[in-house]
């Protein structure tokens, strides 16, 4: 005979919330400004400056050096090559000088301009001018001064073998193949030099005249127009006139580069980049380049083309940073470096401040890191529990210990990880690679009970450093109102 037997009736189990959680920073992923929890990616930081490896690491890059050192402070400042040599042009509000690659001054003109705009034609000649001072040209040894020909301007170009000057809305346009020294006006209208006046668009001011194939992209304040040619006529009566860009203009003169086929220029809504007639806007990630720049160019690091664009500093109010828009991948990064006026031959960039001219990544010592991560936090009203952070990176840990602060906003103001002391952080050290675990230091053994959370890594010398991979570890739960 089968007994029965009485069921027992599971006690439930009360209802855990915390879990574990685990922020994994890497590669980090260029920079924004918003703080949207569901839409910024957990790779993404709100500052870097250095600049990433293929492998997607943070690494410092060396510093700038310094070429020469001018006797008052520098306006303006461009480098250029005619023939196989470089030269250098400075502006410093009493004269425009122009020296040889190595800094020895070769010719000098009067002028108080704060600001001009250069064309090279066929590697022998650069045509100079400003709007209400002059026109010069310089052959490598002299300067020849065509301002009494009475055509100056705010923008400049080479394009089909004629010189093309942009003032307020008319184009000039010299005769074919113009004598540059002045010896025969280059602008005498019975040898084919004229003008245009520009009808189509709205705007004020012609900033910019880049040629592009077949045509002269003009840049506005309020627009681009384009001149378009043909291959096979240098006829002005074949030329005709095209709006190609409303509403989106250029806030200067040289707020543009080129690279191969492609114009990226400051306008007031940020930075653009345009290569046939549709402009795309490519600084979404940084806001603040919307206001005025400094100085923007082309450079090269480590085979990977750059764009850099000079403006206030993210971290900083009070000083520029260098923006770099990596091409290959679209995403911006920065170097804390103060430039005001920047310029590059092929894939060299310099820069000026004050009265120095520095040529970038020419230094023997390394720019400092600095890494700001976005803010984390949650939306349901539960503690992030912080157990450890892991860092992964190259160089020497001796110096790490002394840059890398961690700080921690939330419950309590300013919560520091210490890193000082060998009972918070572990290192393991392989040649030059280390890893590093951080441990709170207010609340050993257990975790560091915080809302919301930020990361900070800076370092404090110019040795080389690279950070590989940022860990945090912990749950979530304890819930506050």
């Amino acid at each position: 005979m089968a007994i029965a037997t009485k069921k027992t009736k599971k006690k439930k189990q009360p209802k855990d919330i915390a879990k574990s959680f685990n922020v994994d920073l890497v590669p980090w992923n260029g920079m924004i400004t918003s703080q949207d929890a569901y839409t910024i990616p957990e790779d993404t930081a709100v500052w870097v400056s250095g600049l990433p490896k293929l492998t997607g690491a943070i690494e410092n890059v060396p510093d700038a050096n310094t070429v020469y050192t001018h006797t008052a402070n520098i306006v303006d400042f461009f480098t250029f090559v005619l023939g196989s040599s470089q030269y250098f042009c400075i502006l410093d509000g009493s004269y425009l000088r122009i020296y040889s690659s190595t800094f020895n001054q070769i010719a000098t003109y009067a002028t108080n301009v704060a600001k001009v705009d250069y064309t090279i034609q066929d590697n022998q000649y650069i045509w100079i001018t400003n709007k209400n001072s002059f026109l010069i040209t310089f052959d490598g040894t002299t300067i020849y001064d065509l301002t009494s020909n009475g055509v100056t301007g705010d923008a400049i170009c080479y394009w089909k073998g004629r010189i093309f000057i942009g003032k307020d809305r008319v184009i000039t346009f010299s005769v074919p193949n113009p004598d540059a020294t002045g010896a025969t006006n280059p602008f005498d209208t019975a040898n084919g030099a004229g003008s245009i006046t520009l009808t189509v668009s709205v705007f004020a001011q012609i900033l910019a005249l880049i040629p592009k194939e077949d045509s002269i992209y003009i840049f506005t304040n309020r627009s681009i127009v384009s001149l378009i040619g043909t291959t096979i006529s240098n006829d002005p009566t074949q030329w005709y006139i095209t709006e190609i860009v409303k509403d989106v203009g250029i806030t200067g003169i040289r707020n543009y580069v080129v690279n191969e086929h492609t114009v990226y220029f400051h306008s007031p809504f940020g930075i653009y980049e345009i290569t046939a007639t549709a402009p795309q806007k490519i600084d979404d990630a940084i806001t603040n380049i919307t206001s005025a720049i400094s100085g923007i160019c082309f450079f090269s690091y480590k085979q990977i083309p750059y764009i850099a664009v000079s403006c206030t500093s993210f971290i900083d109010n009070s000083v520029n940073a260098i923006y770099c828009n990596n091409l290959l991948t679209n995403k911006w990064y920065a170097l804390n470096i103060d430039a005001k006026v920047m310029s590059n031959n092929l894939s060299d960039a310099w820069f000026v401040n004050g009265t120095k001219v520095y040529k970038m990544f020419a230094s023997s010592d390394y720019l400092p890191l600095h890494v700001k991560s976005k803010i984390f936090f949650n939306l349901e009203n539960t503690y992030y529990n912080i157990k450890n952070v892991i860092l992964y990176g190259r160089g020497n840990f001796n110096y790490l210990q002394e840059f890398i602060i961690l700080v921690f906003a939330g419950q309590q103001d300013n919560i520091i990880f210490q890193t000082s002391g060998g009972n918070l952080i572990q290192v393991a050290q392989q040649q030059d690679f280390w890893l590093a675990v951080l441990r709170p230091s207010t609340t050993l053994p257990y975790a560091m009970r915080v809302k919301q959370f930020q990361i900070e890594l800076k370092q404090s010398d110019k040795n080389y450093s690279e950070i590989i991979n940022v860990r945090i570890k912990g749950s979530i739960g304890a819930r506050y109102v």
